[in-house]
């Protein structure tokens, strides 16, 4: 009897939960986004996908937890490490697109050469990529990559801060030095081209742009030959020791120089070991100290409560309690892609009142485009909105002072406004100039010396007048006329002629009308030929 009960009651309890999972109401439909991120160890770039990896996996719990957004569906990431190796992501990519679920969008990936072959390959499947960590200007490009987004703002962006900065204190002629393009990539050199344009609309005069391939010595030295104070530069860290060494060893730095470089250097750069740069640590950190940098905001500043119900205080601590010790500056820009994803798709699911079955179609092409465009909303970064694939986003300033970077203010490109928050350490008693003054200034001769001199000038006058006449009166005693008396009156006129020019030279311009300082000008020269 008690058997026969145990029984039963199994198979009410085996019924009762068949008939929860068969209703379709009670089940989520689940949505998988192809993910990306580079996380071996062997890659400086691993640490990018590592510290991204857990704010990825606290957004994904929000969006689920969160009733306003994605009813009824479950979002979910399958992801890969792609090692940085452009060949290893291929085959990934094709993998995973060979699986039984339907992706509805790749996101990823850090590394520039895996992300834009990437982002060529997937625009085949109709399918958008949205990057978390690459800045790369080159993908911006929407005849090579029209299906790419990005939620980090690209190197490009930083070019209105640094003219803004420009402006705020009057720069208005300035040298670039830019790495050229070299097996790697092309990036800075595109960065640099499109800060020329921008620099040309608010009439800021290049004086100099000078590249280099692998030695900046000589570019250096050029710029200096040519007097530019105000240097902006686009190069990696590698390089940058190379710069700094050169200009220490050249003398541009200091309290009549200033350089601005781009961001995503390591914190301690100057510090690295390195053979190739023929100075000491010392020197290219003495050469390198005041300079400005632009970069992304990590964390916007605002307390505001953003799109996943935190403030970015919040999230700060909840990153900080789930990284195990694994961190990227990156973080907030991928916590805040999950959300642009989770946001796009429920707007477009929105618009077919949300199906029970998901299917691939609803995702490719225009469709989620332009729900991507539409996005925008407050995130941990601040203002989520693109212009094209491009956030436009908020970029910090920091200046290296006494060894280590300081914030010194924010940039926010969609209302063009430079906030300065700290204060900026100057080398000298304040910025530098852009250039040597030149001043016009009325030189005046002391009235006592000019007073004596024209006494004794009058008193040569005198002199000659003198001898002019004796030579005159006595033009035909013996002596003089063995003496040329002809020579010797032109002698006499023309020391007279020089002795009266004291008074043109020596008058005080500032004293008359600028009319008759121009007559008296002319005339003294025409007294001088």
């Amino acid at each position: 009897m008690d058997r026969r009960f145990s029984y039963s009651i199994w198979i009410v309890v085996i019924l009762y939960c068949g008939r929860i999972n068969a209703d379709p109401k009670n089940r989520l439909t689940e949505i998988v986004i192809a993910g990306l991120f580079p996380t071996s160890y062997d890659i400086e770039a691993g640490q990018i996908g590592r510290g991204v990896r857990p704010a990825v996996k606290l957004a994904l719990d929000m969006v689920n937890n969160n009733t306003e957004i994605l009813p009824g569906y479950d979002l979910q990431m399958t992801w890969n490490d792609t090692q940085c190796d452009m060949a290893k992501a291929t085959k990934i990519f094709f993998d995973m697109m060979h699986e039984n679920t339907t992706k509805v969008m790749l996101f990823g990936d850090a590394c520039p050469n895996v992300t834009g072959p990437l982002a060529q390959i997937s625009k085949w499947w109709n399918m958008s990529q949205l990057s978390y960590a690459d800045t790369d200007p080159k993908l911006s490009d929407r005849s090579t990559y029209s299906n790419f987004f990005r939620t980090v703002p690209s190197d490009k962006d930083f070019n209105p801060a640094k003219v803004a900065f420009l402006k705020r204190y009057n720069w208005t002629r300035v040298a670039t030095l830019f790495q050229d393009a070299s097996i790697e990539s092309d990036r800075y050199g595109i960065a640099h081209n499109k800060f020329i344009q921008v620099l040309d609309d608010a009439n800021i005069e290049v004086l100099k742009v000078e590249s280099f391939l692998d030695d900046p010595s000589s570019a250096v030295e050029n710029i200096k030959k040519l007097d530019a104070r105000i240097i902006v530069g686009f190069f990696n860290e590698t390089m940058a020791r190379k710069i700094f060494c050169s200009a220490f060893q050249q003398n541009m730095y200091g309290k009549k120089y200033q350089w601005i470089l781009v961001g995503g250097y390591s914190k301690k750069w100057f510090t690295t070991k390195d053979i190739s740069v023929p100075c000491r640590k010392q020197e290219v950190l003495q050469a390198a100290e005041g300079y400005l940098m632009m970069e992304s905001l990590i964390l916007t500043h605002s307390n505001k409560r953003t799109a996943s119900g935190l403030t970015p205080k919040e999230y700060k601590k909840h990153y900080n309690d789930v990284r195990d010790g694994e961190f990227s500056v990156f973080h907030g820009y991928a916590f805040d892609g999950i959300w642009v994803i989770a946001k796009a798709i429920d707007t477009i699911l929105r618009n077919r009142r949300y199906p029970n079955e998901v299917e691939e179609h609803f995702f490719r092409g225009d469709s989620m485009a332009l729900a991507l465009n539409e996005t925008d909303f407050i995130g941990v970064t601040g203002r989520v909105h693109f212009d094209g694939p491009d956030r436009i986003g908020l970029v910090s300033i920091k200046q290296l002072q006494d060894k280590k970077l300081k914030e010194i203010g924010t940039y926010d490109r969609s209302t063009d406004e430079l906030v300065i928050t700290d204060k900026i350490q100057w080398t000298g008693n304040g910025p530098p100039m852009d250039r040597n003054l030149i001043r016009t200034e009325m030189l005046r001769v002391s009235p006592v010396i000019y007073s004596g001199i024209s006494v004794l000038a009058s008193i040569g006058i005198i002199i000659a007048v003198v001898f002019l006449v004796i030579n005159i009166i006595f033009r035909h005693h013996r002596y003089i006329k063995m003496s040329s008396p002809n020579m010797n009156n032109i002698i006499i006129i023309g020391c007279m002629v020089s002795y009266a020019s004291v008074y043109l030279l020596g008058s005080e311009g500032g004293s008359m009308k600028r009319i008759h300082s121009s007559s008296l000008c002319v005339v003294s020269k025409f007294k001088s030929v």
